[in-house]
């Protein structure tokens, strides 16, 4: 009985229907051997769809393959969404209507510029300004994770991304991300690195122009140690989050981009600390800050403050050159699936 609800339904299913005409046209991925993801028609707001691949008119139709796979993948789906620039929260929604009805979730995002608009299910379906992505895209890079974290078993892997997480949700980026608003120029990660470097290039300008300042004592230099430290990890557990699990980029120059910011951020940073405690000229202290940067330092003098700064600036540097060597190979592999797609 369960079985001919499942084939007349399929052949009257809107669902159905709607899934087989994006899929003659490339729009629809597989999320492992039982659910497919797309982008969402019809509505203003950008989000996803996931939807069980057999007909189901409802959850208690799933079977136990179905049932064991939909957690992981939702959490998958979620998870890359909520990475995101501008989006804040994701609603992951079962209304399941339709005559017949078919078992498929909205991902949809709340974004920072919907601070004010209300929530839940009142959150209007208007595109908002700060989500400037390709949900296309977006469902791509999903249905690739699938495939991957289902032979992920490290548990090494899965700590050092917990941490990752964790420390996202204290980052100062998430306090930027709220109180700024994308201009169409630079988004939120752009204003956020180029805020850091600017902080830097003023102190170490500061530091130049002004003999005074350089050995100066402990209560100056600690709290700029301290931030400098921050800011390693930072950026450290940023790129190591990219190099094991790929974040969306909008495109490969940006990706790289902001790379070179953060390596010109790492050179200043260590120019900074290295006048104000060691007393090196401005023009010593930015080489030995951009032999960092590039990873062929080998400077070494009496006491350990140098040589320890350097070591932390160029394993940074080198997360950085590492990360971004993934992020052109995830983004060579998406292409060649969209290619075997099309």
């Amino acid at each position: 009985m369960g079985y001919s609800r499942r084939v007349e339904g399929k052949s009257s299913c809107t669902c159905c229907s709607i899934v087989d005409d994006l899929g003659k046209r490339g729009a629809v991925f597989p999320l492992g051997s039982h659910w497919t993801i797309n982008a969402r028609i019809d509505h203003e707001r950008p989000g996803l769809v996931v939807q069980s691949r057999a007909h189901r008119e409802s959850l208690s139709d799933l079977d136990g393959a179905e049932r064991e796979d939909l957690g992981r993948v939702l959490s998958i789906a979620t998870r890359f969404m909520e990475s995101l620039v501008g989006v804040e929260k994701v609603y992951v929604s079962l209304w399941n209507e339709g005559s017949p009805s078919h078992v498929h979730f909205h991902l949809i995002p709340r974004c920072v510029s919907d601070e004010a608009n209300p929530r839940g299910p009142q959150l209007p379906d208007v595109l908002p300004p700060d989500l400037v992505v390709d949900m296309r895209e977006v469902a791509l890079k999903i249905s690739g994770l699938t495939s991957v974290e289902r032979v992920e078993r490290s548990k090494t892997v899965r700590l050092v991304l917990t941490a990752c997480q964790s420390w996202s949700r204290v980052s100062l980026y998430r306090f930027a991300s709220r109180t700024t608003r994308s201009d169409g120029q630079f988004d939120n990660a752009e204003r956020y690195v180029m805020s850091w470097l600017t902080l830097w290039i003023a102190g170490f300008t500061l530091l130049a122009v002004d003999g005074d300042f350089r050995r100066v004592g402990w209560g100056v230099v600690g709290p700029i140690f301290a931030i400098c430290m921050y800011r390693m990890v930072d950026i450290a557990l940023f790129e190591i989050r990219i190099i094991l699990r790929p974040t969306d980029f909008k495109s490969i120059p940006r990706g790289l981009l902001l790379r070179v910011l953060n390596l010109v951020e790492v050179m200043f940073c260590v120019g900074v600390l290295l006048q104000a405690r060691t007393g090196l000229s401005p023009a010593r202290s930015l080489l030995e800050g951009f032999r960092a940067a590039t990873v062929q330092t080998s400077f070494s003098q009496p006491g350990r403050f140098a040589d320890g700064l350097l070591v932390v600036a160029s394993a940074t540097s080198l997360t950085l050159l590492a990360g971004g060597v993934a992020m052109l190979l995830s983004k060579v592999a998406d292409q060649v699936r969209e290619m075997q797609v099309d």
